[in-house]
Order: structure tokens, then sequence, then C-alpha cells
């Protein structure tokens, strides 16, 4: 499914007017040597030292070619991982809580005026009430506000957005929080070495409204699509998440870089004429594969504007493009008149993006 928004019927123009993400502390933030001897099992530690181990070297030793090896499959040198407590039994939604509140405060507009909150995650621990009714009572709003709960993977945090943006357009709503919370740390087990290496912890979220007056809509277009081909590459069992890591690698390059290259011809978009290309963060050298094959499909394409975090973040799920999305326009990175596109993609296999011109309210 291709959107491209110039041409759609008239509508209410949209815009995101507040940008959010968890903020954890540092304190939550563990390298790979701390992963490795304090967060892996027994089990997932001695294969580990099995696959990397010469005879005769040391613990020590083990440990820092364990980290050499995860760097160099994976790019990801550190991540976060939420503290589970009495006090806190359910970290998913103190997540998203941080981040919407985050969101909130950005855009300056009263919380009470929301309509609608979406929040998608793939490591909810209840089915219902949903993760999203949890972060409201946090955040303590009233009556007013419905909430929901989305669930299809990484992708999903393309879709949540769409689903949001799609509310505000149609004018249904003239505030909606739509919201990315993960704790993927718990998605593989810990003693699955070559997955549960991948995952960080986080949540982001982006506050949708009419555009302020004189402005337009800030979305170019949206694309969707679901390849039942590669339904068995990526799945979950009753204990986690596993995937064929070969064979997605190899399908993000050659099934996802020409579905954005296509999406990007489709939006009458001159890739030279992107500003920030953020992808989804599955780790390093699946990203530099897609960039890789994608400047090759478009030569104008200029892998310079590529962002990413995976190195310190790890594999958020779905919450890893609103993450990265949110640190860069709240640092300044991004700035108004900028072109981003943003892709997202995973299990099913399922592939979700938007482009958009950034505004600030």
């Amino acid at each position: 499914m291709f959107v491209d928004v110039r041409t759609l019927p008239p509508g209410v123009p949209v815009q995101i007017c507040g940008y959010g993400f968890d903020g954890l502390p540092e304190e939550y933030r563990f390298d790979n040597a701390t992963f490795i001897t304090d967060v892996l099992s027994k089990e997932g530690r001695d294969q580990l030292f099995q696959d990397v181990g010469q005879p005769g070297m040391t613990e020590r030793e083990l440990v820092a070619a364990g980290i050499a090896k995860f760097v160099k499959e994976t790019g990801i040198e550190s991540r976060y991982m939420v503290r589970r407590s009495s006090d806190e039994p359910n970290p998913v939604a103190e997540l998203g809580f941080r981040a919407a509140r985050m969101a909130l405060k950005d855009s300056g507009l009263r919380e009470g005026n929301l309509d609608l909150m979406f929040c998608a995650s793939n490591t909810r621990e209840f089915g219902y009430p949903s993760t999203a009714t949890r972060i409201k009572k946090k955040l303590g709003l009233p009556m007013g506000a419905y909430c929901c709960d989305l669930q299809d993977a990484c992708q999903t945090g393309a879709a949540v957005l769409f689903t949001g943006w799609m509310s505000v357009r149609t004018g249904a709503s003239r505030m909606t929080l739509a919201i990315c919370a993960e704790e993927t740390t718990r998605l593989a087990p810990q003693e699955e070495y070559k997955h549960c290496n991948l995952f960080g912890d986080g949540a982001s979220a982006l506050l949708l409204t009419p555009a302020d007056l004189g402005n337009d809509e800030q979305f170019l277009f949206f694309d969707f699509d679901t390849d039942t081909a590669a339904i068995d590459m990526i799945y979950q069992t009753k204990t986690g998440f596993f995937q064929e890591g070969p064979l997605v690698h190899k399908y993000v390059g050659e099934m996802v870089a020409p579905r954005i290259a296509a999406a990007l011809e489709q939006a009458n978009i001159d890739p030279a004429q992107i500003d920030h290309f953020i992808p989804h963060q599955p780790s390093g050298k699946t990203i530099d594969w897609l960039v890789s094959r994608l400047h090759r499909l478009c030569p104008t394409f200029r892998p310079e504007v590529v962002r990413r975090h995976v190195s310190s973040r790890g594999n958020m799920s779905c919450a890893s493009t609103g993450h990265l999305l949110s640190t860069l326009v709240l640092d300044g990175t991004i700035e108004p008149d900028d072109l981003v596109v943003v892709y997202t993609f995973g299990s099913g296999i399922g592939i979700g993006g938007y482009g958009m011109r950034m505004k600030r309210a």
C-alpha cells in the first residue's frame, strides 16, 4: 500500500508538534562486558566462550573475545535495560509514560485535550487493560481520551504513526499521541546469546495535531507491505524471539532496499534531496548492507545522511525509529524544512515507511 498524501482528497493537514523518548538514566546502560558476565545465563556464556575460545585463554581473554565478536557482528557496544521491582511491575508502561510525558511537554499543549492514545509494543505483559490505558493512568489524565494498543513487530513504529495520522487527517481527532514502548531485553532467552545480544529497552512518543494556521501537511507519503513468503524468517516461540539471521540480512538488501527505492520514485523524491534517512536499527551490519544496496539502486542517495544509534541503544524493535527521530529533533540535528525519510521492517516480513518535510509548531 503506497499513499501519496499530496494526491489525496482534501483533509486536515497534520503535523508532529511534540517529540519524546524514554530518557533513561545512565545507570540503566550496560556494555557488552557487563552483558557477558552479568546478564547472559551460564549456558549462554559457556556457548559463547566455546565459540570464541582458544586453548589456554583466561576468562578475561574470553570475555574480550566475546566483546570483539559482538561488535563485529552487530555493531552494538551498549544498550539499556529497565529494572523490574515490586514498585514497577510493568516497565513497558513506565517507558511509554516517560516518552509520552516528554512529548507533551515538548508540545506545550494541555495534555487534557488528548483525544486518542495509541501504544505500539511487542513486549507488553498484559493483554488488557491496554498498555496505552496504563500510560494514561500514569499521566493522570481524565476521561476524554480513548486508549488502544497495536502490535506487529518492528514495523509497528510506522504503523502506529500512520494510525494516529489518519485520526487527525479525517478530523476525528484534534490531538493524538502515538507511543512505542519496548522491553526487548526479555524478547530472547539469555541462553541464546546470538539473539539476546541485539536488544535494548526504550520508548518513543510523537504527538500529532492539525497543522498550525498557514502551515502545510507535514507528511508526504506512507508505504506499507507484508511479504508472507518470508513469514518464517522471524517469529516468536514459547521461549522467545527467533530469526534466521543470515536470511533476514540477505532479505533486507534484496527486498527492503528495492521497496524503498520504488517508494521514493513514486513519491517523486530525488534521493539526493534527503537530509536524514532513519532506518530501523536491527544491527550495524544490517544497516550497512541496506545502505549499500540502496546506494546502488539510487546512485544519488548520500550514505552520509543515514542516522543511527544502534551502537549505543541496540535494537528497540518498534521504538527504534521514533526514538532516533525524537532524539535528533530535540537535539537540533533535524531542523525545520529538512526532508526526512523513515523506514521500518520486521517479522512478517512487514515493511513500513514514511516521508515528511519537517516543521516545528
